[in-house]
This record gives C-alpha cells, structure tokens and sequence, in this order.
C-alpha cells in the first residue's frame, strides 16, 4: 500500500511541478498582452481628446457657440466611436485578406 500512495504521490508532483512551471511563462505572456492592450486602447482615448480639444480651441467663440445648438453634448464619445469603428473595419478586413492568402497558400 505505501509503494501505491508514493508512487501516486511522485506521479501528482512530478505532473503539478510541470504545469505551474509552464503555467508561470504562460501567465506572464498573457499579463503582458493584456498590459499592452491596455496602454493601447487608453493611448487611443486620450489621443482622440487630444485632437477633439485641439480642434475646440482653435474654433471661434461664435462658432463654438452655435457648435452647442447643433451638435450633441456627447460629440467626442460619438467621433471616438465613429473612428473606432472605422479603425475595427479595416482591422477586420485586413485579418480576413489575410486568412484568404493563408487559405490559398495552404491549398496549393
């Protein structure tokens, strides 16, 4: 009986110590990735209020006054969303040129 449990217990150690060994590259990696989206998209954020406000500040006061009658309080979410978009669009179009010349590749 103690050479069954030893061997169980050896053969469970040997296998946890090979998957959290794994597990701490793959975690990192993916901490990383996640990191990097991050940063990202609040680069995006701030750049397109950046631009929004550049734009503001070098309009005239009239203008801006008018601006408020007919454009909605929410412009910058709505121009950000509009570029998101836009930007999500050619991503998409991009992945999907790609898996068509993988796709062709792959079939010759």
């Amino acid at each position: 009986m103690p050479i069954i449990f030893s061997t169980l217990i050896g053969f469970l150690a040997d296998y946890f110590g090979r998957f959290f060994a794994d597990f701490g590259r793959r975690s990192a990696i993916l901490i990383a990735f996640f990191a990097g989206v991050v940063i990202a998209v609040s680069l995006y954020f701030t750049t397109m209020h950046t631009l929004i406000d550049g734009i503001r500040v070098t309009i005239p006061e009239n203008v801006s006054m008018v601006w408020g009658w007919v454009i909605p309080a929410n412009a910058v979410s709505l121009i950000t969303a509009f570029y998101t978009a836009k930007i999500t669009m050619y991503a998409h179009f991009k992945f999907l040129e790609h898996l068509k010349l993988t796709a062709k590749t792959h079939s010759q």
